[in-house]
């Protein structure tokens, strides 16, 4: 049975950075963190994480967009520096997380084993896969109406030079798009493929209008209407100072699906339930003196 003083709940980049803020003991949820194009606002010091200020302009149809660090690369920096440091004990192995507000245990149950802790208090950011507070649950949570932030990935095979970075629309789904230089080949080019931002609700996730076919559909729609054209292909045989283009020619990749919204509890005198947003947490809990902090310093003077 393993002591602890305070042990944070959650995997996704609140959790991560509250855990590392104040030397906590991590119990890692299923969570693969910030999606890619998820960027902190370009004025966001993260200076006292060893991140240099960042600040990109995206070319849109609104002229530029300006955006800031990456928040996953934050999100892998302090993942990797809690597990180095032993603020991880489980990593990311974690099937199933039990409370046992009688005995203040966790039990956290792993591949073929589990492991009991004893808390003082705990802090949870992340309810999944995790029992034994059903009963805290406040009944006001609309999880009837809980939104989905959706990306959904494209090789773009025709129609992939251009201008553009960003586009934005004022519609859920295809709110937003972001065109990024392509992973598929090797070296310096400026072929970009595609992965569109969708906001959608339950429904909407299981219905085929709103599937990856109808964004693909959408997406090209929105291209065309920017004067973003399909490869060339050659000239106007009846004027030769005109060039002629193939259709534009998206094929889906895959669909990633994030929670924005979590489930209401009510605290307890020894749990809280921290809805904080990785902004909030930067400005309200700074981070303390621990072993982690000085792992982290000793590794970027290397």
């Amino acid at each position: 049975m393993m002591p602890s003083r305070e042990i944070v709940i959650g995997g996704g980049l609140s959790a991560v950075l509250y855990a590392y803020n104040t030397d906590s003991v991590l119990l890692r949820s299923d969570d693969d963190g910030p999606s890619p194009f998820d960027f902190f606002e370009s004025d966001i010091d993260l200076s006292a994480y060893h991140i240099a200020a960042s600040k990109f302009e995206l070319h849109s149809n609104s002229d530029y967009k300006v955006i800031g660090a990456p928040k996953r690369d934050l999100w892998e920096r302090l993942s990797f520096i809690k597990s180095v440091s032993g603020g991880v004990p489980f990593t990311d192995k974690v099937t199933a997380i039990r409370i046992d507000r009688d005995t203040k245990l966790v039990t956290v149950s792993s591949p073929g084993t589990s492991t009991d802790l004893v808390y003082d208090k705990l802090r949870v950011f992340d309810d999944k896969n995790l029992h034994g507070i059903s009963d805290l649950q406040n009944i006001f949570t609309p999880c009837e109406n809980k939104k989905y932030k959706v990306l959904d990935w494209f090789d773009v095979r025709s129609g992939c030079r251009h201008k553009f970075d960003y586009i934005s629309t004022d519609d859920d789904f295809v709110r937003e798009m972001f065109f990024y230089p392509s992973e598929r080949m090797d070296g310096n080019h400026d072929l970009k493929d595609l992965v569109i931002v969708s906001y959608l609700d339950r429904e909407q996730l299981n219905s085929i209008e709103y599937s990856d076919t109808y964004a693909r559909l959408k997406a090209k729609a929105i291209m065309k209407e920017h004067g973003i054209r399909g490869t060339r292909n050659g000239r106007d045989t009846k004027n030769p100072e005109k060039f002629k283009y193939y259709a534009l020619r998206l094929e889906s990749a895959h669909r990633d699906i994030y929670e924005t919204e979590k489930n209401l509890y009510c605290d307890t005198e020894d749990i809280v339930f921290d809805t904080r947003t990785p902004e909030q947490i930067l400005s309200q809990t700074p981070a303390i003196q621990s072993y982690s902090l000085n792992i982290h310093k000793g590794l970027v003077t290397l």
